[in-house]
């Protein structure tokens, strides 16, 4: 990490993987949108009792030095900037209903080992999706869709060590403003912990259900020769 010359305005734009990888395939970059983010300011540092008055309240952020950018802006980016509706006085949150654990007593029977997680972003007033991401899919079976490999934005949530194992699914709005998500235990003959997150597409705001027990759904038998 390094810090760029804060008393000048400075661009510092570096490629990502994947733009360095399409220029190396001769292919055009064709960049058509673009995030901001605040990553790296402190607001604990706007002063209301700033002795020059209102106008330099926000005078010690504004001399920050600036973050320099990096290839890899999943970490770099983790505070993105959201525009909202004129008016909002609340920031958006998801409210996330986490439901009982999973019975180890009756995994066995496929509708009683399957429990649904619902999702709502609150203080948005917008049409929203969502995505879960958890960091060790082979746990878990989804029942009406299938696990997608980590991409983009997901890896901000997810340890690089574990991108291999993760996966994400998307969940889109259904009447009454929620998104739900059904899951039964793989199949495993020893207890697992995960945990699974949910990110809001449009606000970025997110909620987690951070321990996950799948219980133990297969026995294991041993058999020896006499």
């Amino acid at each position: 990490m390094g810090y760029l010359d804060g008393s000048t305005i400075t661009v510092d734009a570096v490629l990502t993987k994947q733009g360095r990888r399409l220029l190396a395939r001769g292919d055009r970059l064709n960049i058509n949108q673009f995030c901001l983010s605040d990553t790296g300011v402190d607001y604990n540092l706007w002063n209301n009792d700033h002795p020059s008055g209102s106008a330099f309240y926000g005078e010690a952020i504004e001399n920050l030095p600036q973050v320099e950018a990096l290839s890899q802006g999943e970490y770099f980016m983790r505070n993105k900037l959201v525009t909202l509706p004129r008016g909002t006085i609340a920031l958006p949150i998801v409210d996330l209903e986490i439901p009982n654990a999973f019975e180890a007593s009756a995994t066995s029977v496929k509708e009683k080992g399957i429990r649904t997680w619902s999702v709502a972003t609150l203080n948005y007033s917008q049409p929203d999706s969502w995505i879960c991401i958890c960091p060790n899919r082979q746990f878990l079976v989804p029942t009406q869709t299938a696990w997608q490999d980590i991409a983009g934005v997901a890896h901000q949530f997810i340890a690089p060590a574990d991108i291999p194992s993760a996966g994400q699914i998307p969940i889109q709005e259904e009447v009454g403003g929620r998104g739900s998500i059904d899951f039964r235990p793989a199949a495993d003959d020893t207890e697992r912990h995960t945990s699974l997150i949910f990110v809001s597409v449009n606000t970025g705001a997110w909620a987690s259900d951070p321990d996950v027990t799948i219980p133990v759904s297969v026995r294991k038998f041993t058999v020896k020769d006499n």
